[in-house]
């Protein structure tokens, strides 16, 4: 009977292990509570840089990572072990073996012995580095936007407008110019000519003036 259940244990173990590691863009990982390897999975093998378990298992962050990026994570390890309170779906950055940059959506949480204390933690993190891309597309779409809708201005309302001069009079009683006023209030230039029926009394008047 004891045998039996050893090997009920045993197939348990490995039927876990090997969906664990059939989880295609998830790191799944156990540690101690001095946050070194003791299980992970394929992928997260593949972002360590490591063939097999028995390549990590002892080993911390450290051995893997930046400094930066290992201390954090061992900071936000500690803290789970220390409080017993799970990190729940925060964000990561993860460089891995090749360099490559990813972001991560991680929890963390405490693992417990049979006798009820905190032996450790398991930790599992999804890749969200195509939706942290997109994101940071669409902010800096939207602050292009804005910063572009800032530079613009409009003419709009109703223009007060002399019907002898052609000034136009601004909200403080001023009168401008047309051209002086079209160059504060938009980003249009003027330029100036002739439209044909006062191309052609120009024309008359010239041939007059000569005469």
């Amino acid at each position: 009977e004891l045998q039996d259940r050893i090997g009920q244990i045993e197939k348990e173990r490995d039927l876990l292990r090997d969906l664990i590691n059939e989880l295609p863009d998830c790191n799944i990982f156990l540690k101690d509570t001095q946050s070194r390897f003791l299980l992970t999975n394929a992928f997260h093998l593949k972002a360590l840089g490591a063939k097999s378990v028995h390549e990590i298992v002892g080993k911390t962050d450290f051995d893997f990572f930046p400094r930066e990026l290992a201390e954090q994570y061992c900071r936000d390890e500690q803290e789970v072990i220390r409080s017993g309170q799970p990190l729940i779906n925060y964000e990561e950055r993860m460089v891995d073996s090749e360099g490559k940059e990813y972001w991560l959506l991680t929890t963390k949480a405490p693992l417990y012995s049979r006798e009820g204390k905190i032996s450790g933690i398991v930790g599992l993190s999804r890749d969200i580095t195509i939706r942290k891309k997109l994101e940071r597309e669409r902010e800096t779409l939207i602050q292009s936007l804005e910063e572009t809708l800032d530079r613009i201005k409009t003419l709009h309302g109703l223009l007060p407008i002399c019907s002898y001069c052609k000034k136009i009079r601004d909200d403080k009683g001023y009168w401008h110019q047309v051209e002086t006023y079209v160059h504060d209030h938009s980003y249009a230039e003027l330029s100036h000519s002739y439209c044909p029926d006062c191309a052609e009394k120009a024309l008359a008047q010239l041939d007059l003036d000569e005469e």
